[in-house]
């Protein structure tokens, strides 16, 4: 059991510590977690991703006619995704002509810490991400296909009826 002193030092330090206050320390704090946004539900990496994605967004709800909730996030995904490929590859390249260029200093080595080294977990991370958002356009868009040819798939089946299934 703590003593009373204990328990009067650590009600005292509780009313202190009730997490941020004002509407920017609540919006840091929310961040705390965050390590590198790559599978979030928005795109926080670059203007040129954005740009990418709402272009993107354009052109397939255009081309699949996506006007119904279902067929509009569906071609968000395939967006979403093949905005995020573009990044992965553009941020790979990136990163490795910055490796290059460490080596082709002379005398230049490549040391993991260095400055320019993208980091030991970078490549790999780059390369599920790319995975990732292949697999999830590939499903996104087949959806978006049968959609197409068929107009009732994502319809229950017994819309529209009063009946029980």
């Amino acid at each position: 059991m703590a003593s009373p002193a204990l328990t009067l030092a650590a009600q005292t330090n509780g009313r202190n510590s009730q997490g941020p206050k004002t509407a920017e320390g609540k919006r840091k704090s929310s961040a705390n977690s965050h390590k590198h946004g790559f599978y979030g539900k928005s795109i926080h990496h670059d203007a040129e991703c954005e740009a990418d994605y709402q272009r993107l967004l354009a052109c397939i709800v255009d081309e699949y006619q996506a006007t119904t909730p279902e067929t509009q996030t569906l071609a968000d995904t395939v967006a979403l995704s093949q905005a995020r490929q573009s990044w992965a590859l553009r941020t790979s390249d990136a990163l490795f002509i910055r490796a290059m260029d460490a080596l082709s200093v002379p005398g230049g080595t490549f040391k993991p810490g260095s400055p320019g080294h993208p980091g030991i977990h970078a490549m790999p991370l780059l390369h599920r991400l790319f995975s990732r958002c292949c697999r999830q356009e590939h499903k996104a868009h087949a959806a978006l296909v049968k959609c197409r040819n068929e107009p009732n798939y994502l319809r229950p089946k017994n819309a529209g009826t009063n009946r029980l299934p």
